[in-house]
């Protein structure tokens, strides 16, 4: 069975934790908000892009990464191809990039 003590720290401690939680969501404190309010005399002006993007695809390398997690330690890798040769890399945690071969289409 509890001892008297043992019961008034219990209390002491769910007050202590009703005060703080009061205090905290009290008006007066300052609220995170998701967006700042609306300032009437702010106007938004769109922004010129610094380069026109390509035609075709946008870049010459797609990546696929991958992870797992092991009992004792992280794996992870990818697999890089070249869109402009067709050759296809392979590279994780341990080992630089290096070819596998290249890709041919049917």
């Amino acid at each position: 069975m509890a001892t008297r003590s043992q019961w008034l720290v219990a209390l002491t401690g769910i007050v202590i934790g009703a005060l703080g939680t009061l205090l905290m969501t009290d008006d007066r404190t300052n609220r995170v908000h998701a967006q700042p309010e609306a300032n009437p005399g702010f106007v938004l002006r769109p922004v010129a892009s610094a380069a026109p993007l390509p035609a075709g695809p946008v870049g010459r390398y797609q990546v696929s990464a991958w992870g797992a997690q092991r009992p004792n330690a992280p794996a992870h890798g990818a697999y890089i191809i070249d869109t402009q040769t067709g050759e296809l890399f392979y590279a994780d945690q341990s080992t630089k990039p290096y070819s596998l071969g290249t890709v041919e289409k049917k």
